[in-house]
């Protein structure tokens, strides 16, 4: 059982969640505007740096009721009793049950089995693995069970067949796999690692292999060597690399990463949302972070946040498991508008433009906002689909001629008679 005192101990939501907050991506250039696929997306994007921080949303005010919601039940929880409920809390319909039952049962009946699993992230060795732990023991278990809800599923397409690989290499849980295509086929598509109930997860392949790369370096050199890999962890290699290339076209690794992750995030809103003031969440997951992107497709805004520790002290975080949470189950709870004018009046804070429509172009944000859908939808000619080869009527003319072909099809024609029988 996860201990939760922690959170007790804070008397405001704002505290539990420290500095976790959604900053606003300005977007100066992509290649969304064409036909690309999400591994080949493209972005130049504003950096906030020490010398220019770009202010962002705390968590806990976008998502509100779901926050007051959970520490209701936490309180329940340490008073061993039922889900406490503020005075001016509304009831909770079957949704909102369910989400809130998710994160209850992670906590209190699951939560040593999926630490246990999700600890070994740092001794797998491939994608594969590492997908596999992230889908049954992080993002799965905090989509609640109901009826019009689709959990979770593992990209089909591009999985290995191997039946031993497809299961939790901790475990042996199976997983889940579906069609996770999406977009349209004339801009930014492909398919998601992951699909998420709407959300979709990116997984960095190519962190994975700088982790990798890191640890067989360290296998081969002395610790106390000059030429020795630090231990931290390796986003320290990857950051390096990317101050490498700074002058390179190629991007680097986590770029390429975070490229796809918001080419994916911006589909996907289109694809579920694309007419409502409402922010859609989609994620990017190493074997040890997430980040959590959200976007508006009729406002035309991006938010991000930071890198999530998943496992901040050897330990599987309360605070990184509610944000997921939070996330994941943005489609049952009042998201606060933060778009409306007493936003911006009582706050005086106006998100800016992700720039995205405009980039693209009319052309291209049509397609976005009218034909962007799950499954992705292939243009003719994608795809050659199999057609029968018919005999020239000359041939049937030379079988009634030629005795032999005749004598031939009349024995067949008896065979198939006497398998009927």
């Amino acid at each position: 059982m996860a201990n939760y005192s922690s959170i007790i101990s804070m008397p405001e939501t704002y505290l539990f969640f420290g500095n976790s907050a959604l900053r606003p991506i300005v977007i100066k250039n992509c290649n969304g505007r064409t036909s690309v696929p999400f591994g080949k997306a493209w972005i130049d994007r504003t950096r906030p740096s020490n010398n220019v921080p770009v202010t962002g949303i705390p968590f806990a005010f976008i998502f509100k009721e779901a926050t007051d919601s959970f520490l209701d039940m936490i309180l329940g929880l340490e008073k061993g009793g039922g889900d406490e409920q503020r005075p001016d809390a509304s009831i909770l319909d079957d949704n909102k049950k369910g989400a809130l039952a998710s994160i209850k049962k992670y906590l209190t009946e699951d939560y040593d089995k999926h630490e246990k699993c999700i600890l070994k992230l740092s001794e797998m060795d491939n994608e594969v693995e590492v997908k596999a732990i992230l889908a049954v023991h992080l993002f799965a278990p905090l989509i609640p069970d109901l009826p019009d809800t689709d959990q979770y599923g593992i990209d089909n397409e591009h999985f290995p067949k191997d039946e031993q690989q497809r299961k939790c290499p901790s475990c042996g849980q199976k997983l889940r796999f579906t069609d996770t295509s999406f977009g349209n086929i004339e801009v930014w598509h492909g398919n998601a690692d992951m699909i998420l109930n709407k959300c979709t997860v990116t997984v960095n392949k190519e962190y994975d292999e700088a982790r990798r790369s890191t640890r067989h370096q360290a296998e081969h050199y002395d610790s106390d060597s000059d030429a020795s890999v630090s231990s931290s962890s390796s986003f320290s290699f990857v950051e390096v690399k990317c101050h490498e290339k700074a002058g390179d076209k190629q991007l680097c690794r986590q770029e390429e990463a975070e490229a796809q992750a918001i080419a994916q995030t911006i589909t996907n809103a289109f694809c579920e949302e694309s007419d409502r003031d409402e922010l859609i969440p989609s994620f990017l997951a190493t074997h040890e972070k997430v980040k959590i992107y959200m976007y508006c497709c009729s406002k035309d805004v991006l938010l991000e946040s930071n890198y999530i520790p998943i496992c901040p002290n050897g330990s599987l975080s309360i605070k990184t498991l509610v944000l997921v949470w939070l996330a994941l189950n943005f489609d049952f709870y009042q998201v606060s508008d933060v778009f409306g004018e007493k936003f911006r009046d009582r706050l005086e804070y106006e998100l800016p433009l992700s720039n995205f429509h405009k980039i693209v172009g009319e052309d291209a944000l049509k397609l976005y906002q009218h034909e962007a859908s799950r499954h992705l939808i292939k243009k003719q000619g994608d795809q050659m689909e199999e057609v029968e080869i018919p005999f020239h009527p000359s041939f049937y003319k030379l079988s009634i001629i030629d005795k032999d072909m005749f004598d031939i099809i009349q024995l067949m024609d008896k065979i198939s008679l006497i398998g009927k029988k």
